[in-house]
């Protein structure tokens, strides 16, 4: 389950993380409301929606004034911004943070998450902050630094100080940067957190560092101990299907694409008045056996399936081509018993076998 930006920001605050001010806004009177309280006359304003990269397609913009405050939010609210993380369907806007200026000299990127292969938390950081990590790690994969966190021993000291020096930060700067690991790290075990990023996490021109930036992810399978967590949930940036299945506490992805496929060939040939064709289906593995061409005869019982070498055209028209689990053989439809049908014909294997 992914937080907005300002309910990740709520949960650094509580933690010791610092982010500059800001409130959320449901209505162009709430943003004018939060910018009043904020005080000043220029306001960074953010989409919040559950995709990144917002910037880059109009969600996230500097206003002066306002008048300007008041146009931009009149024109985000309600719309759905569309993203390089969204999706071509997008997400919805309905809410927005107004947030306090920061006087930015420098960005990094520092996330934690957990690493499956190595079954701890992992730490990245990189000096190239403000830009897609993903580009980053592609074009220049020396610039992100990484370490994994013991679950025994937790966040070691030493490893804040060689992160920091290869941040390249200075000491004051590094004594911040381990203050802030150390309450992500305390964050992410406490709210069982399955990822968290800071992009940009800033240095100001008094040599402070900041959160700019928020993204939490949360362990589905965890909410049941992190109601509060749950109860900042926001269906309308989730899958209708996804949600629906929650509700009878199911685990469903929605996928695109297909899983099965059908292939209408053309006729074998004109047998008198027949004109034969041919289907050939993709199945799950295992559902029925190989046939010598390499693909499978259908498990099910299905009419009009010629199975590979089988005799005259209006056989296999008459014939169901069904695989018995418990004897794992091709049976003719109508001949014997329930407890063991004979097989078709006396000439041997039958040619899907």
């Amino acid at each position: 389950m992914n937080l907005h930006e300002y309910q990740a920001k709520i949960l650094f605050s509580e933690y010791g993380i610092p982010v500059p001010e800001g409130k959320p806004a449901h209505s162009v009177k709430d943003a004018l409301g939060a910018a009043a309280e904020l005080g000043g006359s220029s306001w960074v304003v953010k989409a919040q929606v559950h995709a990144g990269a917002r910037g880059k397609a109009g969600g996230v913009r500097l206003v002066n004034g306002k008048d300007e405050l008041e146009d931009y939010v009149k024109n985000l609210l309600g719309t759905v911004l569309v993203t390089q993380q969204s999706g071509a369907e997008g997400k919805p806007v309905n809410c927005v943070l107004v947030s306090a200026l920061s006087d930015i000299a420098d960005e990094l990127y520092l996330g934690m998450l957990v690493d499956r292969s190595k079954r701890r938390i992992a730490v990245m950081a990189s000096a190239a902050g403000g830009v897609d990590i993903e580009e980053v790690a592609a074009t220049e994969p020396e610039k992100i630094f990484t370490f994994a966190v013991d679950p025994v021993m937790g966040l070691q000291q030493y490893q804040c100080r060689a992160l920091a020096i290869s941040l390249g930060l200075n000491g004051s700067q590094g004594k911040q940067l381990a203050e802030i690991l150390s309450g992500l790290y305390r964050l992410f075990v406490d709210k069982d957190l399955s990822l968290v990023e800071i992009n940009p996490l800033v240095i100001t021109r008094d040599g402070d560092l900041e959160a700019l930036d928020a993204k939490v992810s949360v362990d589905d399978n965890a909410l049941y101990r992190q109601a509060v967590l749950e109860s900042w949930r926001d269906p309308s940036q989730e899958d209708a299907r996804e949600n629906r299945a929650k509700v009878y506490d199911l685990n469903y992805v929605a996928l695109d694409g297909d899983i099965a496929c059908m292939v209408n060939g053309a006729g074998h040939g004109d047998h008198g008045h027949h004109k034969t064709a041919r289907r050939r289906t993709c199945q799950f593995p295992g559902r029925g056996r190989r046939r010598d061409d390499g693909t499978r005869c259908r498990s099910l019982q299905t009419d009009h399936v010629r199975c590979q070498g089988e005799g005259d055209p209006g056989q296999y028209l008459r014939r169901h081509c069904t695989l018995r689990p418990d004897r794992g053989r091709h049976h003719q439809r109508g001949q014997g018993n329930r407890a063991g049908y004979s097989r078709s014909g006396a000439a041997g294997r039958h040619p899907c076998r």
